[in-house]
């Protein structure tokens, strides 16, 4: 009974998404294992434009992902879920589901899957304004790219922006030119239109006006390209440059088409950025006042009490959390470091034992002593070199259990024959040294002997 429903439910909202697409994914659900239909789910919200259908595609995949505890699956919804919010502007619960995500690929130590949460988190505070935190994210997000060996200039453009925002225009062009250099050569299209026309305004705030105009149309070109004619937010940037230049029309022409941009999107932030120029630039006072109307609706929708105080709340949660995981990072540190000087010593206590046994002229050994305490040795220093490489094996092998186990398995695998080398090697000494304290004991013993029997003969010897 469920998947005739369900096939019901796909079959009203396949107009949305692309039919072939649509399909497949149907077909996915309908036969295919867990896994296969929690990642259908995700992919299927994804493709479909109408929001409380994606929101709905997300939900029924977490749910999926939930009871079945497939963790990558839930990741990837609770992704899904987050940029089903965010179609609608809705700040609060994209930052929410983004969390979220991210804490499911801290648990599965995804370091890929955490940088693009960290950089996604960002995005948002910067949308909310909140500079220092967005920046705080993308660097964290970029330091995780480098040790990763993926690419860090990822995180270049938005803290460009950033610093754009701040006002600190020769770090912004700084980072704006090293985006430039690295999606020159990846053929990012959506990314170089991004850069170029954010290009076009800083360049407006340096008064390079000519440079600015020349960046501002190579971006919507590129946007066009992009879009098939849509364009983007570059409009809202050329707009401004041309604000800049005394160009008014023009202006009001790409503020224009930027508004139009985010009515299609259902992207409110594009259209509060364009409403409120508009606003400023129409001189009918009919039209300017609707702008000023619509801005200030948009700006209470995204911008009203009770959002910014779900934002204050899950960044302080948030922030909380992540205390919480630094001071556990720390006492574990600690018990590492202490647990590796305790190995040390326990291996230098041995060290000494066996070399007393070796060394002593007059203690006779156990071979079976000997063994007890080089398996005893064995054991403490493939522990030591454990607590000393374990951080370093699981960031190399990102805490795969599989790897790790082949990983150590390949430590022992050399410690043993190195252990049956220096086994063989104290024994051959220890009985040699026991063979020459037993003819030393002979010899004295022999001597005793004929001393005393060098005695009883004299004394035995007749008196004539």
């Amino acid at each position: 009974m469920k998947k005739p429903l369900f096939l019901a439910f796909l079959c009203a909202i396949v107009f949305t998404a692309t039919a072939q697409q649509a399909d497949s994914l149907k077909k996915v659900i309908a036969n295919g294992h867990d896994t296969s239909k929690v990642l259908a789910y995700v992919a299927f919200s994804d493709i479909t434009k109408n929001p409380d259908s994606s929101v709905a595609l997300a939900e029924t995949g977490l749910a999926l992902a939930r009871k079945t505890k497939f963790k990558k699956g839930e990741a990837e919804s609770l992704k899904q879920l987050a940029n089903a919010y965010l179609k609608t502007s809705n700040n609060a619960r994209g930052l929410e589901y983004f969390l979220g995500a991210l804490r499911v690929y801290e648990d599965m130590d995804d370091q890929d899957g955490i940088q693009l949460m960290l950089r996604q988190i960002g995005r948002i505070y910067t949308r909310q304004g909140d500079r220092v935190t967005a920046l705080s994210y993308f660097k964290k997000a970029g330091e995780i790219l480098k040790q990763i060996n993926k690419d860090e200039q990822l995180v270049y453009f938005p803290i460009g922006s950033i610093y754009d925002n701040m006002d600190k225009n020769d770090s912004a062009l700084f980072y704006y030119q090293r985006a430039y250099e690295y999606i020159s050569t990846s053929g990012d299209k959506k990314g170089m239109a991004g850069v170029l026309s954010h290009l076009g305004t800083l360049h407006v705030k340096m008064n390079n006006i000519p440079l600015a105009l020349s960046y501002g149309r190579m971006a919507v070109a590129a946007f066009d390209q992009y879009n098939k004619g849509m364009g983007g937010s570059a409009y809202n940037h050329l707009a401004e440059i041309f604000i800049k230049a005394g160009m008014k029309d023009s202006a009001i022409y790409y503020a224009e088409k930027n508004y139009a941009k985010g009515e299609i999107l259902g992207d409110r932030d594009m259209r509060l950025e364009s409403s409120s120029l508009l606003a400023r630039l129409y001189d009918n006072d009919q039209a300017a006042l609707k702008y000023y109307r619509i801005a200030a609706v948009l700006r209470d929708s995204l911008y009203n009490s009770q959002i910014t105080t779900q934002i204050r709340n899950l960044s302080f949660n948030e922030r909380k959390r992540q205390e919480e995981i630094a001071l556990a990072q720390t006492t574990e540190k600690d018990e590492r470091r202490k647990n590796i000087q305790y190995g040390a010593i326990a291996i230098g206590l041995i060290t000494l034992v066996i070399g007393f046994l070796l060394l002593s002229h007059s203690v006779i050994v156990n071979e079976r002593l000997i063994r007890f305490f080089g398996i005893m040795a064995l054991l403490l220093v493939f522990e030591f070199i454990n607590l000393v490489a374990h951080p370093y094996i699981g960031d190399l092998l990102h805490h795969e259990p599989i790897w790790m186990l082949l990983a150590l398995a390949g430590i022992a695998a050399l410690l043993i024959p190195l252990h049956h080398k220096l086994e063989k090697m104290v024994e051959h000494k220890l009985v040699e040294k026991n063979k020459r304290i037993r003819l030393q004991a002979a010899k004295k013993t022999i001597a005793k002997l004929e001393g005393e029997t060098t005695v009883i003969t004299r004394e035995e010897k007749p008196v004539h």
